[in-house]
């Protein structure tokens, strides 16, 4: 699975006005109808909890207007959306830690690298689980 293939799935299947942002947007895609912005996440491995990055989280939350905040996370299992701002509530500032990523992109995908991050790992069981909703294809 890759963002753009989930990004059509979720298009096709329940956010029709769903629109691409530019490579430099701090979100993915944007409903102008649904109000929301959301960050796409494709994970090769499946896992109970899912990674977001501290600067991601501030990029989307720094975005303007009250819109709705969501992080979408597909696995080989699934496909689950995140409302960020319900998690702001149920995050604690303990739960952010900096992880050493040994393949981390950087500068838009255009480097990867060894370095520290700082993030916070969400249990999928706080999320909705989108997959029948959007034809998800699992393993």
């Amino acid at each position: 699975m890759n963002e753009e293939i989930l990004f059509n799935l979720i298009k096709d299947n329940l956010v029709p006005d769903a629109t691409r942002n530019g490579e430099f947007d701090p979100s993915d895609f944007y409903s102008a109808e649904l109000n929301v912005e959301a960050e796409l996440k494709c994970i090769s491995k499946h896992y109970g909890r899912v990674m977001i990055e501290r600067k991601k989280w501030d990029e989307l939350f720094a975005l303007p207007g009250n819109k709705e905040l969501r992080y979408i996370v597909s696995t080989p299992k699934g496909c689950w959306s995140f409302d960020l701002r319900e998690m702001a509530t149920r995050v604690p500032d303990d739960w952010w830690r900096e992880v050493f990523i040994g393949n981390a992109s950087t500068h838009y995908h255009r480097n990867i690298q060894e370095t520290y991050k700082k993030v916070a790992f969400l249990p999928l069981g706080w999320a909705k689980n989108i997959t029948e909703k959007i034809n998800y294809p699992t393993v």
